[in-house]
């Protein structure tokens, strides 16, 4: 479902009914065990599916700037939203583009600066349905998940009323800061970028 919600997010549409049958299939499949999605684009359509499943849950996942950046760099899929940009209908909050700024977008921004304004426009969404919907929405952080997992995923397991677990995978510390990966120019780039998304 991924790639299908991705490119429906993508081009500003609603869920199209078989997502929703789909999760309302697999919901019974799975019952009385809890059915987890790991289909990031859906933060982008939270309140239509508390609408169809009052009762969910969303784990909003907020990761470092750069490690994002890095990891945005290296996945095809992930990259080709922003070099395909002029494609998808603007403004598009999904890749950060508001009518403010789509045109600084379309012909001022490098790819980097593009992740940086779709990292923006994540991060604040995020913060938007915490506010909005605090008993549907929690956020963490990636790397306070990392250096605290037992404590977190406490969080997480009481947020979605089931036991903590009883053991944990270990997690890789070279997935944290990824800054060191990217080049001076890059780092300078996402800084711009930064600046020029909050003040348009």
């Amino acid at each position: 479902m991924f790639d299908f919600i991705s490119e429906l997010t993508l081009y500003g549409q609603k869920l199209a009914l078989p997502v929703i049958k789909y999760y309302h299939y697999m919901q019974k499949k799975v019952a009385p065990a809890l059915f987890l999605d790991q289909t990031h684009p859906n933060i982008w359509h939270v309140e239509e599916l508390l609408m169809h499943f009052p009762k969910a849950k969303f784990i909003a996942i907020s990761r470092d700037l750069y490690s994002v950046i890095f990891s945005m760099k290296n996945h095809r899929g992930v990259s080709d939203w922003a070099r395909n940009h002029r494609q998808y209908p603007k403004p598009n909050n999904f890749l950060g583009i508001s009518a403010k700024n789509t045109n600084l977008y379309e012909e001022c921004l490098s790819d980097v600066q593009r992740y940086t304004f779709r990292w923006c426009a994540h991060e604040d969404r995020i913060r938007d349905l915490e506010e909005s919907f605090p008993d549907s929405v929690l956020s963490v952080s990636y790397e306070t998940l990392a250096y605290d997992m037992r404590n977190q995923m406490t969080r997480i397991s009481e947020f979605i009323g089931v036991n903590p677990p009883f053991e944990y995978s270990e997690f890789s510390e070279q997935s944290l800061y990824k800054k060191e990966s990217l080049t001076d120019t890059e780092v300078s780039e996402v800084a711009e970028a930064l600046r020029l998304y909050y003040e348009h």
